[in-house]
């Protein structure tokens, strides 16, 4: 009787532990929907919450970082999308277009980025570029 009920609790437990392991594609899903809330913030220069969503390691302060992502406006971006999302582990890498305007035309131009993740405690973090 009780190695029935063993057995039974074994099927349970090793049932549940199947159940929430996430698939790639959740995985994915995930990563592009936090990219995707972290640049309509950045297009809204709401950049308090973004530096939330930085990963910690390197992250310069506030004001340092705020210096650097404001350089980046000097070019009017007009807006964006996801085009491609890859993980590896704990690592990610979303491909963004970028629609922007120079400031001598009036032409919009597009560059596609790779832009980095790094999933920390449970959340996808943006890793800013180094230079």
């Amino acid at each position: 009787m009780k190695l029935r009920f063993f057995l039974i609790f074994l099927c349970i437990l090793l049932f549940a532990g199947c159940a929430t392991t996430p698939t790639k594609a959740d995985i994915e899903q995930s990563l592009r929907e936090r990219a995707e809330a972290y640049w309509k913030l950045r297009m809204a220069d709401k950049y308090e919450e973004t530096y939330e969503m930085e990963y910690k390691e390197g992250l310069p302060p506030f004001a340092e970082y705020l210096d650097k992502v404001r350089a980046m406006k000097k070019i009017h971006i007009v807006g964006h999308s996801i085009k491609s999302i890859k993980t590896d582990g704990q690592n990610g890498t979303v491909e963004v277009e970028i629609r922007f305007i120079l400031p001598i035309t009036t032409k919009p131009f597009k560059q596609t980025l790779p832009d980095l993740w790094v999933y920390e405690r449970g959340k996808w973090r943006h890793q800013l570029p180094k230079n």
